[in-house]
């Protein structure tokens, strides 16, 4: 790569081999770290790294004395839930690190708010590889060798492999793959050293630990130490240690500010919230819906169906709730059968609620498995121009009133920063678009739509049963009316 130079700070002895070795042998402890440099000195990249999440208590303390007790001489932070380590020489005669020095698994998460797999070219006989996931760096980022510059072999080998264990990753890489099963996106090291980033990204060295942590005095020291000799020690102990924990919370703290207002990492983490706060467009809320109606009864003894109102609650923990009401008369003055008798021929799956002497209602809930909005899979606006509004276009006949399709952005929330401000959206996202809608016909127009395939968040549905004043035999003729109410969604 004419624009990229690459270094490596660990001594020869500590070279590639015993890294390796080092690694196979325990996959918590710190590698040595490998630089790639641009052309101009402007930026390093830093490689080998080990991302770890923070799953135990103590905070800041704990997370970097875990760093240290896995041999890591450097290490960078990812919010307050992701630690990174690796290891350089230290001591007289150790090269200086660049300042600008930024681990290159940390701005590959950047590019994506889910899983990922990245391959780069480091050298003709050298791959770069990373794991994301959520958006995150996850295991070890590090260098895949190959001596005779098969570089295509060991990058669909580690491909396939990690593949395998997330299916759903996307694909980043730079590397001739030939016929490939999954979708490659073109990225390169070059890609990254233009990528954004907040003084929080840098590589950062492990501030020293003090000696008097690690002084274990034994018990019969005790009985012989006078009383004011142990309490100066444990008070100077004590000091000691307080300012060494207060400068650790002041250095995490303070990438914990740089990274808390990034744009780039709140504006996905929004994005997710909003997907999931909206279910993705489908055909079986229509066919839940549609077969619970056809299981009122049209004349009950001697009452008759005037309407009923379906309504869908947010989905939730994969689901999703219709709250249905239908309302019932008397057919005539006399002769309709009591609530006692309503009562006891009541249909299955349905609860009775007596409402006055001359009205009662059937209430139930039809469930049914959803999926959160998927951006990705959503069609553009013009697609629905051409694909959605043709299928409608085909029903118009059937319909009483003809719906409109308006698109405009959907509200999205944005992030807030700490003192309150909306963060700027970065120009890499895409705010997806919606279109409410609504139709109106006889019911055999749920039947056409789910035999259509015309797919919608579908949120409300209205039915009347009236006699009939027109024509039976038309397009419209029918004495059960519907009315359905949904939400088009586009990716942009």
């Amino acid at each position: 790569m004419a624009t990229l130079a690459l270094f490596n700070l660990m001594r020869k002895k500590e070279g590639a081999d015993a890294a390796s070795k080092q690694a196979s042998s325990d996959r918590f402890a710190a590698r040595p770290l490998q630089f790639v440099q641009s052309a101009n000195a402007s930026r390093t990249l830093v490689l080998g790294l080990n991302w770890r999440a923070i799953l135990i208590s103590g905070g800041a303390q704990a997370a970097l004395q875990k760093a240290r007790s896995a041999g890591a001489t450097h290490y960078c932070m990812l919010g307050t839930q992701t630690l990174a380590y690796g290891k350089v020489p230290l001591g007289k005669g150790a090269p200086d690190i660049p300042e600008q020095a930024y681990p290159a698994a940390l701005l590959a998460s950047r590019l994506t708010s889910g899983d990922a797999l990245f391959a780069l070219t480091l050298s003709s006989t050298e791959v770069w590889v990373a794991v994301i996931r959520n958006g995150r760096p996850y295991g070890m980022d590090e260098v895949l060798a190959d001596p005779g510059g098969s570089l295509t072999v060991i990058a669909r080998d580690w491909l396939v492999e990690k593949l395998g264990q997330y299916t759903q990753a996307a694909v980043y890489s730079d590397i001739d793959l030939g016929a490939f099963d999954f979708k490659i996106q073109n990225c390169s090291l070059a890609n990254l050293m233009t990528a954004t980033t907040m003084a929080g990204d840098r590589l950062l060295k492990l501030p020293p630990v003090s000696w008097l942590a690690k002084i274990e005095i034994p018990k019969p020291v005790f009985k012989v130490l006078a009383v004011l000799v142990l309490l100066w020690l444990a008070n100077k102990a004590y000091d000691l240690w307080s300012a060494q924990v207060a400068d650790e919370l002041r250095a995490m703290k303070k990438t914990q500010e740089l990274q808390v207002d990034d744009p780039a990492i709140r504006w996905p983490q929004a994005m997710a919230e909003f997907a999931r706060s909206r279910a993705h467009p489908g055909l079986e809320g229509l066919r839940v819906v549609r077969k619970s109606l056809g299981q009122l009864p049209l004349h009950w003894k001697g009452w008759k169906l005037g309407s009923a109102n379906c309504k869908a609650q947010p989905p939730a923990a994969g689901q999703q709730v219709w709250d249905c009401s239908a309302s019932y008369t008397p057919e005539a003055k006399s002769g309709a059968g009591t609530n006692a008798d309503l009562k006891a021929s009541m249909p299955e799956g349905f609860d009775i609620k007596f409402e006055s002497m001359q009205q009662v209602s059937l209430e139930w809930k039809p469930v049914y498995k959803v999926e959160p909005l998927d951006l990705n899979k959503l069609l553009t606006r013009n697609q629905h121009s051409l694909e959605t509004a043709s299928q409608l276009q085909t029903l118009l006949p059937a319909m009483s009133s003809i719906p409109s399709l308006s698109f405009t952005s959907s509200g999205v929330s944005p992030p807030k920063s700490n003192s309150g401000a909306d963060i700027p959206k970065p120009a890499n996202i895409v705010l997806p678009s919606e279109a409410p809608f609504s139709i109106s016909g006889p019911l055999r127009t749920i039947d056409t739509l789910v035999d259509r395939g015309i797919a919608a968040e579908w949120r409300a549905l209205s039915l009347t049963y009236a006699a009939m004043s027109g024509p039976v035999n038309t397009l419209l003729g029918s004495a059960l009316q519907v009315q359905i109410s949904g939400v088009l969604y586009a990716k942009d």
